[in-house]
């Protein structure tokens, strides 16, 4: 197994934050990578269905949700052309003051048809693009509403 982690720090409000990232189907109001997501349920669990820059397709389930403690995991049930399998990850906003708060974004997984660096990379890279684009957003002094 695989492990990726990543983390920022945000001079933004853990329940502002939350409020723009936590819903399960808000992936394209703050990640730039993922153009489309649609909502539906699959054996009576959420799944998203995300269309990601570069056309590939991802289909993720909800596996838990925590409006109370500010996190959710998921896993990817199809890839599409991610070189990733038995990938699962969760994303929690943790409060440090009433006026800042870390994002940490982290995940499990098995590299699929690439070396374990080369899938390391590919979910690094998606991590990053979403963590300094909420940076990004909050440092502007953007609210979530």
């Amino acid at each position: 197994m695989t492990d990726v982690s990543r983390s920022i720090r945000l001079e933004a409000s853990a329940a502002d934050v939350w409020a723009l990232i936590g819903p399960f189907d808000s992936m394209t109001s703050w990640h730039p990578a993922v153009l489309d997501s649609v909502l539906g349920s699959e054996d009576g669990r959420m799944v998203r269905r995300l269309l990601v820059v570069g056309g590939i397709r991802v289909t993720e389930v909800l596996l838990h949700h925590d409006d109370h403690d500010r996190h959710y995991r998921y896993a990817i049930a199809d890839g599409g052309r991610l070189p990733v399998v038995e990938f699962t990850a969760t994303l929690r906003v943790k409060e440090d003051s009433s006026d800042a708060c870390e994002v940490v974004w982290s995940s499990t997984f098995m590299p699929a048809g690439a070396p374990d660096d080369v899938a390391a990379e590919a979910i690094s890279g998606i991590f990053d693009a979403g963590l300094n684009a909420l940076e990004d957003r909050f440092r502007q002094g953007d609210s979530a509403t």
